[in-house]
């Protein structure tokens, strides 16, 4: 490690200063420590050293800031065009929006498009085999007869009732269900196996959720008109899971 030699010079107020040269701390450190104590420096570095140390800083921050604004002048263009185009059409229809969105996301976004199975699901491991209705919200569920289990209901319709294993399974069932997925499905046989696929599985919908609703805005500043988009846009999403 690079040492820094001069005169050394100590009184109460320069102590972290020295205490930093005694115990080697790095240039940089050292010169952080001399920003915080401009008046009780205690040693006469090579000046040539801190010229050239704040330079790189200065020109990383400058290559971050080029990058930042340069990102965001795209996404800026981007939305003018978008803007432009929907006002020559005249006012869009939120189903020809959602499937401009959509193919944006099958051409430059294909992560959004990671499933369940095979992509979160690790069918090495024991697992049980449930079927999901096609219909119905999803909902927990116990009596005295079941201390856990998932209920489908359409209106005030019993749909379907689902036993599980454990509640963490009910957890996962439910998210399934509310991101699109139904039929048959694979949830892990072990509650901790199930927690750990569905704290996973749920940080993906939720990032998904969050980059699909960022392409929706940048569309339309409508909120009505940015929840039709979305309600025409995740059935889509759905589709794609069953081909």
């Amino acid at each position: 490690m690079t040492q820094i030699k001069g005169t050394a010079s100590c009184n109460g107020r320069n102590g972290a200063i020295h205490r930093a040269l005694n115990h080697h701390y790095s240039p940089v450190k050292i010169w952080a420590l001399s920003y915080i104590f401009p008046q009780c420096c205690i040693a006469r570095p090579d000046p040539n050293f801190f010229k050239q140390e704040r330079e790189r800083l200065i020109d990383e921050l400058y290559a971050y800031l080029r990058v930042f604004f340069e990102l965001t002048r795209q996404k800026e263009e981007k939305a003018i065009i978008n803007k432009k185009i929907a006002k020559r059409r005249g006012p869009a229809r939120p189903g020809e929006i959602a499937a401009q969105i959509y193919q944006e996301i099958l051409d430059n976004l294909l992560q959004l498009f990671r499933q369940y199975e095979p992509d979160f699901l690790d069918k090495s491991k024991s697992f049980d085999t449930l079927e999901l209705p096609a219909d119905g919200e999803p909902e927990p569920f116990s009596d005295m007869f079941n201390t856990h289990g998932v209920q489908f209901r359409k209106g005030k319709t019993n749909v379907s009732l689902v036993q599980t294993k454990n509640p963490i399974q009910d957890d996962l069932i439910i998210l399934l269900a509310k991101s699109g997925t139904r039929g048959l499905v694979r949830v892990p046989h072990e509650e901790s196996e199930c927690r750990r696929v569905l704290q996973k599985y749920e940080r993906f919908i939720l990032e998904r959720d969050r980059r699909i609703r960022e392409l929706i805005e940048e569309r339309t500043a409508d909120e009505d008109l940015q929840e039709k988009i979305y309600e025409a846009l995740m059935p889509l999403f759905s589709r794609k899971q069953t081909t």
